[in-house]
């Protein structure tokens, strides 16, 4: 009888196990983790804390007495690995409760052995009060904390979606929160305009983001508490410390092994899980991954991602036919109060530093009609790349208070076929009032992408508007009716409602480059329309509109 040995049993090693127990009841599998708990939904942990999951139990999948009677696996927990013997096919492990060294022997080994979270020098410290939070036990120790200690205000360090989950249910706790990212806008994988909508939702919120900052000194009180923090800019108070800025692979124990690495310390496999050396596998948040787009190898440390790789390597070691892993795109979704938040594919930052000749489109618009009750908002960004005639979807970012989900599952199913900008526009997506607009949000963003490109209006970002908008060469002309501006406005900016355009066109400077504002954009390039029918040349249409504006806005009364 074979003997399978998985090392780590989160995600991808538990699924790795048991696809090859499904596929082979013969075989004698065995996990191994050094953690109390086993397979279980670590992406659910920051909804614990806030209490929307209510107990930790939840967030258990299946026990190790349900693995062993459910499906005759092995497991021994608090069990760490050390010492990889291909040569041998064996394994020493330590005990983590007696300190006693133990060996197994294997026939076929898994290395699923996830990744730590990254910690600054300057912020390894033995404080009661700062925290990562990556596992069940991290989650509960900082629940039992904040249970018994008077928790009024927290610190993070880290502006992904780990970190701002975590501020999410931090700040329902009526936390005093404070985000810390060393980057000029958080979300680093976002691109600009997109961030910084997201950054001003936020601090909506009640919570200050600290961008282009990090910390320099921690000061603690004489038992050790973290009590303020000293950044490049500023001196915080705060009872809690959080920090969340990435992890590292778990492969420390394999050096010496000739299992071969990444510089970053991931396992290198091939699209069959494999690695170099025959019998060992490797799968999750400790291996290296392929991006679809760019051919390149990086290290995509996604629940999503775990759990495909795990199905795959089980099937390929004990089932009689291979599947093979094709990589990732980087699809991503958070939820940060009501609003939703998804990225896939490439941003355009990371298209541009490709070298790809890309073109991109920003729009806003409702994600039902707006007659019917319910209707909310969406922001919608797609990049693609041109080949040839045609312009190919590389990429997709999307947030508001509508269906992200649905609309980056869409473009990441393009981005995954190579998909062009006019199959989003034929794509026969389902329609009723209750769902979905006639046209559909992804669609839509598709046929203002296409008349773009094909020269019938220009367009113009957020941030490089931001960065000209003083420039006296611009007009700023805001074409919607007097009380919708009245109220709410981009400070220097004219009024001509879009129903007086025709009538008012000589009041606007036709030497002067013209942009042209409204909510959404829609009558902004409708106004565009009509202008260049009147001879107007230096048109712009503010990409979005002002429910995509993240700068500052003002009023008239």
């Amino acid at each position: 009888m074979e003997h399978l040995l998985v090392i780590g049993g989160v995600a991808s090693g538990t699924k790795a196990g048991l696809k090859a127990k499904r596929e082979n009841p013969d075989m004698d599998v065995t996990i191994i983790t050094d953690e109390e708990f086993i397979s279980y939904a670590a992406c659910g942990i920051p909804y614990y804390l806030g209490g929307e999951v209510k107990d930790y139990e939840e967030l258990i999948i299946k026990s190790p007495f349900e693995l062993k009677t459910m499906f005759d696996i092995n497991i021994l927990t608090k069990h760490r690995a050390v010492e990889v013997n291909p040569k041998q096919k064996k394994i020493k492990a330590i005990n983590l409760v007696n300190n006693t060294t133990i060996e197994i022997e294997y026939d076929i080994l898994v290395i699923a052995t996830g990744a730590s979270p990254l910690v600054p020098p300057n912020l390894k410290l033995d404080a009661p009060n700062m925290f990562t939070v990556r596992s069940v036990s991290d989650a509960i120790k900082l629940s039992d904390y904040m249970k018994n200690n008077q928790v009024r205000s927290a610190a993070i360090v880290g502006g992904g979606f780990i970190g701002l989950e975590i501020a999410e249910n931090l700040a329902k706790s009526h936390m005093d929160v404070s985000i810390i990212e060393l980057q000029d806008h958080i979300l680093p994988n976002f691109d600009n305009e997109i961030a910084l909508n997201i950054e001003k939702y936020i601090k909506s919120k009640g919570i200050s983001v600290l961008t282009n900052d990090q910390i320099t000194e921690v000061i603690t009180d004489d038992k050790g508490f973290i009590r303020q923090l000293k950044t490049t800019k500023r001196i915080i108070d705060t009872d809690l410390l959080i920090v969340s800025i990435g992890v590292r692979p778990n492969t420390g124990f394999l050096e010496g092994t000739e299992i071969k690495l990444t510089d970053r310390g991931a396992v290198e496999v091939d699209p069959f899980m494999e690695t170099n050396i025959p019998d060992i596998y490797a799968v999750g948040d400790c291996v290296q991954s392929r991006n679809m787009l760019s051919g390149m190898s990086g290290f995509y440390p996604m629940g999503s991602t775990a759990n495909k790789m795990g199905r795959i390597c089980g099937n390929n070691i004990a089932a009689d036919w291979e599947m093979s892993f094709k990589g990732v795109l980087g699809t991503v979704i958070m939820r940060f109060f009501d609003l939703n938040i998804a990225k896939t594919g490439l941003s355009e930052f990371e298209a541009d530093r490709l070298g790809y000749d890309i073109e991109t489109i920003l729009i806003t618009t409702d994600d039902k009609p707006k007659y019917f009750p319910g209707s909310n908002r969406t922001t919608i960004k797609l990049i693609a790349k041109r080949e040839g005639q045609d312009y190919i979807l590389i990429g997709g970012q999307v947030f508001g208070k509508g269906p992200s989900d649905k609309y980056v599952d869409t473009i990441a199913t393009a981005v995954y076929f190579k998909s062009s900008v006019e199959d989003l526009i034929n794509i026969d997506l389902a329609y009723s009032p209750v769902f979905s607009t006639p046209i559909g949000a992804v669609s839509l963003a598709a046929i203002v992408f296409n008349n773009k490109v094909q020269g019938k209006f220009n367009t113009i970002s957020s941030t490089k508007f931001q960065s000209i908008k003083d420039n006296s060469e611009y007009i700023l002309i805001d074409t919607r009716d007097e009380d919708e501006f009245d109220l709410m406005l981009i400070p220097g900016s004219k009024n001509i409602p879009l129903t007086e355009i025709k009538t008012r066109y000589a009041e606007i400077d036709m030497n002067k480059e013209v942009i042209l504002i409204c909510d959404i954009a829609k009558r902004a390039y409708l106004a565009s329309r009509i202008l260049s029918s009147l001879g107007f040349k230096k048109l712009w249409v503010l990409e979005g509109g002002i429910e995509a504006y993240p700068y500052e806005l003002t009023s008239n009364y």
